[in-house]
């Protein structure tokens, strides 16, 4: 059990045979499986476009944390934090603060468009202080050409607000992606 809750603390995949095991895992963790996560450079320093690359081919389908939250839900969170992330750093950069992330979500390892979401800062901060932030949690991201580990607070969406998070990324508009 010491094993695999160091192998857990350092974000790397166990796959246990005991049900038991595998839910004291993923308790300890909140992180869930992500293959990549890319800014890519813009002309315009007020918008950013983002790759968010998972590996699951059915996130929607897929449970988060051994139940309530699937994996589609914790996906659009994890936007969220990190666009709340990237304005905050703007503000403190001295250029023109960034306005808005446009997140091309993929799944399947980037074979399967999920669509484009749109996430403006003062929508980042909203959803900040509605759910409020939990723990930071390390986020590997590729700016361009160098990643980087990024410690990240996590919003804080528990019992009861899980129904309420859920219904409203159900009203997030979701567009085409070419």
């Amino acid at each position: 059990m010491a094993f695999i809750q160091k192998v857990i603390g350092v974000s790397l995949t166990v796959t246990c045979s005991t049900l038991g095991i595998l839910q004291e895992a993923i308790a300890q963790s909140t992180a869930v499986p992500i293959t990549r996560i890319v800014f890519f450079p813009s002309p315009e320093q007020e918008i950013r476009v983002a790759d968010f690359v998972v590996p699951d081919r059915r996130p929607r389908e897929t449970s988060a944390y051994g139940g309530q939250l699937s994996r589609y839900d914790v996906h659009i969170a994890k936007m969220f934090e990190i666009t709340r992330h990237e304005c905050l750093q703007s503000l403190s950069s001295g250029r023109r603060p960034l306005d808005i992330i446009i997140w091309r979500y993929y799944a399947g390892g980037g074979n399967i468009k999920m669509g484009a979401y749109s996430i403006n800062c003062q929508e980042a901060r909203r959803v900040a202080n509605r759910y409020g932030l939990g723990q930071a949690e390390p986020t590997i991201i590729t700016y361009y050409r160098v990643t980087t580990t990024v410690n990240i607070p996590i919003l804080d969406i528990t019992a009861s607000k899980v129904d309420d998070w859920k219904s409203f990324i159900r009203t997030l508009p979701v567009e085409g992606m070419d």
